[in-house]
């Protein structure tokens, strides 16, 4: 009918209440039909936002590469209180499991949160003891971040951070900046000398991204250091300079004094090492990457690490006895051993967590095209070790003939035996030696990862490698929903961020209630995936359309061209 118009002007209770509320349903009723549909096991990922002074849990519902916004709840008063945020996420896990009538594999949350989600899976589990366990997964691109935070403030490295933040802080100035387009602007100095990016405190690799920012200054930056000692009245820096007062003058004169080969050398050092963090970060934000990638992009990633530590240590131009007292050698070194704990149960003699943990090595020996990267994984306690203990979590309520039985079974497909055989384009390599996967480990480049993972059909193509094999205990339990895993967890939940604040939650709409909100954002999330789906689905349509089309008239073109050869034959008959 007219829609929305048919209650105007009534109140805006009556239009929730009639129209809104209805859309909501009838929307998420057809998401949950389509999720329903979908291959694989289904996640939560949730995260924390602060709108306007108060903070809200944001919870999205995933299944393979798609992310769908589920709601949201206002903690008030009780923010940072783990009980209450206990009990919220254990509500979002119960709402989840009633309105998809099906199990949650994983809930993906930040670093910060993560002893919270334990607690409230484990209630859940007690709550449902029927149900298989919950892996709780920490974001990828949060725990890569501890890297550069930790980098950020390595002892070695605060001189120098604090030169760069100095440095920026004046290019950052608006009558500085207005200088640095001015210069470009008659030819003075290249366009490539952009403007400083402003950088929020939560933003991934926020220090890698500054040395970016000023690393394409430099030729701005050095002109405004000669400009201090140049005899022309009428430069523009210096202009500015001497309108400074005394306090300001000197804050100048300390940024600029930095400014030299030595300090670019640092810059480019520290730049290489943050840039091999910003591009692990990007991999493993895409919505597509597998959870089973992760271990060997960390591999690469530490290879990359130790590499740019080894370059500077053994290139004569850039060694660090011509930096003066700049060694960060140890502290970048100690970084790699705390954070990329490999051996998972070793003591490394600190607190701070690694990156990895247990279904990391579960997912990538489920991966059905691991034999494709080409490179072994080393498993500390070897693999077998690692097979028991995956089976035991999954299978903890089943007998242990049952689990037994999996664990048999994985090894035959881990293997490719018996009917596993059949499913793969090749046998399976024989297993190589502790000092052979060593060798090849180190050798793992991020290009080789990103390479692989697309190759095989990233995600998707993890499921639907099942699609054709019986459903059996191993496939359902353990293997889709290992490989149903992506590693963007709580990230996916942050995309949702921004329509909240610009969209929705605005300062307009301050007596806007909690409830309300959430009906509001669900409906404009879900409601323009669901149209982007059914406007895909219809391209769809239309290309296989036209392609029946193409093939019509080759064939009846084709049955043209026998006609007239037999025509033409038998009248030379």
């Amino acid at each position: 009918g007219i829609g929305i118009l048919k209650f105007i002007p009534q109140s805006v209770n009556a239009i929730f209440d009639h129209f809104i509320n209805d859309m909501d349903a009838e929307v998420m009723e057809e998401i949950c039909k389509q999720l329903r549909l979908m291959k694989g096991s289904l996640a939560m990922a949730c995260d924390g936002v602060t709108v306007n002074g108060r903070s809200h849990c944001l919870f999205t519902v995933m299944k393979g590469e798609v992310a769908l916004f589920f709601g949201m709840s206002q903690l008030r008063e009780e923010v940072h209180r783990t009980d209450a945020e206990v009990d919220t996420a254990f509500q979002f896990l119960c709402r989840i499991r009633e309105r998809f009538k099906c199990s949650i594999a994983c809930v993906s949350v930040d670093n910060a949160a993560t002893s919270m989600m334990e607690q409230a899976t484990e209630r859940y589990c007690k709550e449902f003891p029927e149900e298989p366990s919950i892996i709780t997964n920490r974001d990828a691109a949060h725990c890569l971040d501890l890297i550069a935070k930790d980098t950020a403030v390595a002892p070695s490295l605060q001189a120098f951070m604090n030169e760069v933040t100095a440095m920026t802080n004046l290019s950052k100035t608006d009558r500085v900046d207005g200088i640095r387009r001015k210069w470009i602007e008659n030819g003075t100095i290249r366009s490539g000398n952009t403007k400083i990016a402003t950088i929020s405190d939560t933003r991934f690799n926020k220090a890698g991204m500054l040395l970016l920012s000023i690393r394409k200054q430099r030729e701005f930056l050095e002109l405004c250091q000669v400009s201090l000692s140049s005899m022309d009245e009428t430069n523009l820096f210096k202009e500015y300079y001497a309108s400074r007062t005394n306090e300001n003058k000197t804050k100048i004169n300390k940024a600029l004094s930095t400014v030299s080969f030595l300090f670019w050398k640092k810059v480019e050092f520290v730049g290489l090492w943050f840039e091999a963090i910003e591009k692990a970060t990007k991999l493993v934000s895409r919505e597509d990457f597998p959870l089973s990638a992760f271990l060997p992009l960390c591999h690469a990633l530490r290879n990359k690490l130790k590499n740019v530590i080894h370059h500077y240590n053994d290139n004569g131009d850039c060694h660090f006895a011509g930096m003066g007292a700049f060694d960060p050698t140890n502290d970048l070194e100690s970084i790699i051993v705390t954070r990329f704990n490999f051996d998972l149960d070793a003591d490394r003699g600190t607190t701070k967590v690694g990156l990895l943990s247990d279904f990391h090595y579960w997912a990538f020996l489920a991966d059905p095209f691991k034999y494709k990267l080409g490179k072994s994984m080393v498993f500390h306690g070897g693999i077998r070790k690692h097979l028991k203990a995956m089976v035991k979590f999954y299978m903890k309520h089943e007998s242990e003939a049952k689990q037994d039985e999996c664990y048999n079974e994985f090894v035959q497909y881990w293997t490719h035996q018996r009917d596993w055989r059949n499913y793969f384009d090749d046998p399976a390599p024989s297993v190589p030696t502790v000092g052979q996967a060593k060798r090849e480990q180190e050798t793992l480049d991020m290009d080789e990862v990103a390479t692989w993972v697309t190759q095989t059909g990233a995600t998707e193509e993890r499921i639907n490698f099942f699609s054709l094999i019986p459903p059996l205990a191993v496939v359902k339990k353990l293997l889709l929903p290992l490989l149903s895993l992506t590693s963007t967890g709580s990230i996916a939940v942050e995309r949702n961020t921004k329509p909240l604040k610009h969209g929705v939650l605005t300062k307009l709409r301050s007596r806007l209630s909690p409830e309300r909100a959430d009906t509001l954002l669900r409906i404009g999330l879900n409601l323009k995936y669901l149209m982007t789906a059914r406007a895909d689905k219809r391209r769809g349509f239309h290309a296989a359309k036209e392609q029946a089309h193409r093939l019509e008239d080759e064939e009846n073109s084709h049955s043209i061209d026998s006609s007239d050869f037999s025509s033409s034959f038998s009248l030379s008959s």
